[in-house]
């Protein structure tokens, strides 16, 4: 009897061992892919009457052509925080009630050469546009130094429509790249006065995008649950809830275009495809664009005219 409390005693041990590997594990995980850097990186000098950085290996012709001339910062203080946000305001000649709002990617900022050009495209097209940092991107304010990667984050598109709304704007239309993409799903069925929504390159669930991260640095997938679990924990952030593939069951007023690369190896096109079975299923209008160029959220440089013309009707027929 006692040999075998013995051997208990030791498989109880065990159990709490892996126990303690795992959530150690998690959290330095976390603490490690969770940091971002913040300010401009590279994109610096960029601005809506002057692009002139592009990712490496990529570019377009004419960027001129794109060019906003007239701006204006602004800053947008984020609803229940004492956090400001900071953007581009770019008001078109012809009135309107209605505005564009452009969300940068994980760890990007407004100053990415695609969130200006895809502004530039629908502000020559007639629209006013608004381009905005996140909460620890850019130069908004400084939360944790760590994404939610959108959990929190929606917060900062809310508050940016408050703001349009307080300035005349009643129709508004959402460009997302990336996690951008997302956080316009997660945010659109909260806010009746979003129209439509143009998705680049989005997730559908953050515990698939997480595990297709730790599987590119040949760590268990297995701990993308747990990470997200101690990630809450420590941050406070709540990263296992609103998930995109919910909130786009609930988008019926809001027609969405998605576009997405079957190359895509940083986001798999199978988050895409989720998310346009679940909108089919929960008759939401949903378009998509699926290629196969390589990159993630770059076929704006590869087919910069084509990019633009769709873009610009799809905005023309919804909004």
């Amino acid at each position: 009897m006692k040999q075998h409390w013995h051997y208990k005693r030791y498989y109880i041990q065990f159990i709490i061992g892996i126990f303690a590997v795992i959530i150690i594990s998690s959290s330095l995980i976390y603490l490690k892919l969770s940091k971002v850097t913040g300010g401009f990186a590279s994109y610096d000098q960029n601005r809506p009457d002057y692009i002139t950085v592009f990712p490496k290996g990529y570019s377009i012709s004419n960027p001129e052509k794109y060019y906003i001339k007239h701006y204006d910062p602004v800053t947008i203080p984020v609803l229940n925080t004492s956090l400001q946000i900071r953007g581009w305001y770019m008001p078109h000649p012809t009135p309107s009630d209605t505005l564009i709002i452009f969300l940068s990617g994980h760890d990007s900022s407004r100053k990415s050469p695609r969130m200006l050009i895809t502004s530039g495209m629908l502000w020559h097209a007639g629209f006013t546009t608004l381009v905005i940092d996140f909460r620890d991107q850019g130069d908004s304010d400084y939360e944790d130094g760590r994404t939610a990667l959108g959990s929190t984050e929606y917060n900062d598109v809310l508050s940016a429509i408050q703001w349009a709304k307080q300035n005349g704007y009643h129709h508004i239309g959402l460009v997302g790249f990336s996690m951008g993409a997302s956080i316009a799903l997660i945010t659109a069925p909260l806010d009746s006065t979003i129209k439509a929504l143009w998705l680049d390159s989005p997730f559908a669930h953050r515990t698939q995008i997480v595990k297709n991260a730790l599987s590119k640095r040949h760590i268990p997938s297995f701990l993308a649950w747990p990470t997200l679990y101690m990630g809450s924990l420590l941050s406070g952030d709540p990263l296992l809830d609103h998930q995109p593939i919910d909130a786009i069951t609930h988008c019926q007023d809001s027609p969405i275009y998605i576009v997405h690369s079957h190359k895509d190896l940083k986001t798999p096109v199978k988050h895409s495809l989720q998310l346009i079975k679940a909108a089919q299923t929960h008759h939401v209008n949903v378009q998509s664009w699926l290629y196969h160029h390589k990159g993630h959220a770059k076929l704006i440089y590869d087919q910069t005219s084509q990019y633009n013309k769709r873009l610009v009707h799809f905005f023309k027929t919804f909004l």
